[in-house]
């Protein structure tokens, strides 16, 4: 009886000592995947600071834009009405939001070099890929920003000489210049959404 009894004893400590060998492995296991897993989705900081930068400024810019669009609007209803003094505190007012948009122009181009210099730590070509593509649209709209810049520059001296000087050639002038500037917003609210969809599917990217 004796042996019997020490055989199973033994049998399960055996079985005990397998079991808790089993359950330490897999305890171990869902350890390593949930720490794969969370480097995996997880984006180096070098990376995540300069992305969230340059989302940051490229929406402040396309938002100065658009505000600087609305000022116009808001000149050539004070024209119309002759209104003639506050025609030209908007061109003031709007000269120096052009200004302003045109500084964070310059940071924004400071800014994707710092990502593009942090791309090569991405672990997947895919994101690497499209954080490459993300950053192309963006030097286009920093780019297409300049020439913006300097059309509507243009078109505020256009108009500020209309107001003391009112002819058909002026006038012609001023519709000339503000076609030019409406057709380069429209072209930076056009690489913006295209930027913002990459955006997407880069953020999808990190996370496969």
């Amino acid at each position: 009886m004796k042996p019997s009894f020490f055989l199973q004893k033994n049998l399960i400590i055996w079985i005990l000592i397998i079991l808790l060998a089993l359950g330490c492995a897999i305890f171990i296991y869902f350890i390593w995947h949930s720490i794969s897993l969370s480097l995996k989705a997880s984006p180096p900081l070098a990376f995540l600071s300069a992305y969230q930068k340059v989302s940051k400024t490229s929406k402040e810019i396309v938002d100065f834009v658009n505000e600087t669009q609305r000022l116009i609007q808001e000149v050539n209803l004070a024209d119309k009405s002759k209104n003639y003094d506050r025609a030209l505190s908007l061109i003031n007012e709007a000269r120096q939001k052009n200004d302003e948009t045109r500084d964070l122009a310059f940071e924004l181009s400071q800014n994707l070099k710092e990502m593009t210099q942090s791309l090569n730590q991405l672990k997947s070509p895919k994101s690497q890929q499209l954080g490459y593509e993300a950053v192309a649209l963006e030097l286009a709209l920093v780019s297409e920003f300049i020439n913006y810049s300097q059309s509507m520059n243009k078109f505020l001296d256009t108009l500020g000489l209309t107001m003391a000087i009112d002819n058909f050639s002026n006038r012609q002038r001023v519709n000339e210049s503000l076609r030019n500037v409406n057709q380069k917003i429209l072209l930076i609210n056009s690489l913006n959404r295209d930027y913002l969809n990459k955006v997407v599917l880069l953020n999808q990217s990190l996370l496969e």
